[in-house]
């Protein structure tokens, strides 16, 4: 590939801990908001087979506004150099954006060892450019950017992301729950902007099909050790579709950074809880999310949100009991929980408090 090879002003360290992902389901979700972050209407994730049937490439395409090309040397010769480093919203929809620091375009490497760009963006006059930017695992700090040249007839703008060569199956990527997975943690985005478009496998993602229910509630704010106070809140939804329960650690707009086990029972209910504040999005930035649970702050908020959690299910148990009186213990037509037994939510459940 012609063109030219730039290194990222930072060290080799600091890299490999940004592109250490516990889950793929999560790493996959950044180069989706990078493309909802460039403005895109439609993202198109397609996972690609080879002869064997195993696991060649993983594709996130969009249609947003792309990289031009006289930025991209300002973007990836170093961490922190994202054109939304000053932004809150997107340049052209006025989208509440999702990252700031440019550092998911890392997380990929938690998926492959291989990530290329393929970028289509006007330049200075209007005329569509197209170029390629590619980078490997063994070597972060370098990247190399093709020559650009003029993209040709037919050709939208926007960007393909292509992951490859990886060193484990990502078996939880071909599971049936990984379209649930993506619906919980674009619930709330898509909510906000149903104008987008989010399609994997084929499948567009649709959390309001399956969400039965949404409440919002007021925690109390974190307060840090450096004595600062961070507004908290928290968003209970429940699904009309079996579900594994998550606790999402969220900034203040709302986008999952990490998630959790929620740590209660609620017998008969499948939900999904979002704890908001932008506390989590410093821990990300420090990349100290994964030891949360070790911040006393995160751990005094996690308990306020439990207690709200238990609340809120005895009183929806209480509210579902009383349907059930009211209606001979027939359950609402409004209510189609898949593969759920009619008992599952009879009256008399218990509710820990553990």
């Amino acid at each position: 590939m012609t063109g030219k090879t730039l290194q990222i002003q930072v060290q080799d360290d600091h890299l490999a801990r940004i592109a250490q992902t516990r889950k793929p389901i999560l790493a996959l979700a950044e180069l989706i908001w990078n493309a909802l972050d460039a403005d895109a209407t439609c993202v198109d994730v397609t996972l690609v087979d080879n002869d064997l049937n195993a696991l060649k490439a993983i594709n996130v395409s969009d249609n947003g506004h792309g990289i031009p090309y006289s930025d991209a040397d300002e973007l990836f010769s170093r961490l922190g150099g994202s054109w939304k480093r000053t932004r809150l919203h997107s340049i052209e929809k006025s989208r509440i954006l999702h990252g700031k620091e440019g550092r998911g375009r890392f997380r990929a490497f938690s998926l492959g060892r291989v990530v290329d760009w393929d970028v289509r963006a006007p330049d200075s006059s209007g005329a569509l450019q197209r170029y390629q930017i590619s980078m490997i695992k063994d070597h972060l700090r370098r990247v190399e950017i093709s020559d650009a040249t003029p993209a040709s007839d037919g050709i939208g703008r926007g960007g393909t992301v292509t992951v490859s060569e990886f060193d484990r199956e990502l078996r939880s990527l071909r599971n049936d729950t990984a379209l649930d997975e993506l619906a919980q943690i674009f619930a709330l985005y898509l909510r906000q902007y149903p104008t987008v478009a989010i399609v994997y496998c084929g499948t567009a993602i649709d959390p309001r099909s399956v969400e039965e229910l949404s409440t919002p509630y007021g925690l109390p704010d974190i307060e840090t050790s450096d004595g600062r106070r961070l507004p908290a809140s928290l968003e209970i939804v429940e699904w009309r579709i079996k579900a594994v329960r998550r606790l999402f650690f969220c900034d203040a707009s709302e986008f999952p950074l990490d998630e959790t086990s929620p740590g209660i029972h609620a017998p008969g209910f499948d939900f999904t809880t979002y704890l908001k504040s932008d506390y989590f999005a410093e821990l990300l930035a420090s990349n100290t999310l994964d030891l949360a649970r070790m911040d006393a702050a995160v751990e005094r908020c996690l308990d306020d949100a439990k207690a709200v959690m238990r609340e809120h299910f005895r009183r929806r148990a209480a509210e579902e009991a009383a349907e059930w009186s009211r209606s001979g213990a027939t359950r609402r037509s409004t209510l189609t929980r898949a593969n759920r037994p009619m008992s599952s939510r009879e009256p008399g459940a218990k509710f820990s408090t553990s």
